[in-house]
């Protein structure tokens, strides 16, 4: 029925409040395409062309995250992927109710329950792979913009842009970005060696 992962990562610890975002002219058959669709892959590849996020990065961070599963809930460390939307919610709900003190982390892109619930009108909203991922894609551009690159962005959704940890997180997705775009990968992501490991960066970052 489920399978138990480990969780990579969690979102940015602040509260934000999203801007409205520029988006693209995306066909709008595309986005209801997106809307009625329970494939994250097929969601997110859409929502990067409608808000111009470079081809493969939200699906980079996404199989980070929660390998591009709808149906997953993590709480603390222990995550979950559920085979439906019904035992993902159900679940939710008890541990909401048991009165959990860890955080939870929700859906596609593992949305922070504690810091984005009220963004959502019920949990199922919040496991919906539509909402959930086009949340997620606001944020990303909304930190791009506020950061100036792509990179920096990665690095605060996942907690804080200078900390040890989202620069593992970086890492990560920049790995799974070049799998999924190798030729964005061979243009625009570099590598050098530091202390026998491979160490991954934007080539607009390498001055930084």
């Amino acid at each position: 029925m489920f399978q138990k992962f480990s969780r990579f990562s969690k979102l940015c610890f602040s509260f934000i409040i999203l801007g409205i975002i520029q988006e693209s002219d995306a066909h709008p058959s595309s986005i209801e395409s997106a809307r009625q669709s329970m494939n994250c892959r097929h969601i997110a590849k859409i929502l990067e062309r409608h808000y111009q996020i470079p081809d493969g990065l939200l699906q980079a961070i996404g199989t980070v995250e929660s390998r591009l599963k709808a149906w997953v809930v993590c709480e603390g460390r222990r995550g979950i992927h559920f085979s439906s939307k019904g035992e993902a919610e159900t679940y939710l709900k008890k541990i909401l109710g048991s009165g959990c003190s860890e955080d939870i982390f929700v859906g596609c892109m593992q949305l922070s329950y504690r810091n984005h619930r009220k963004r959502f009108k019920t949990c199922a909203d919040l496991l919906n792979p539509f909402q959930n991922l086009n949340y997620a894609a606001k944020m990303i551009v909304r930190f791009y913009r506020q950061f100036g690159n792509w990179e920096k962005a990665i690095r605060c959704y996942h907690h804080s842009r200078e900390s040890a940890s989202s620069r593992r997180y970086a890492q990560k997705v920049l790995a799974a970005w070049r799998k999924i775009n190798p030729l964005f990968a061979q243009k625009n992501i570099a590598y050098r060696i530091d202390n026998g490991k491979t160490v991954y960066y934007l080539k607009q970052m390498a001055s930084s």
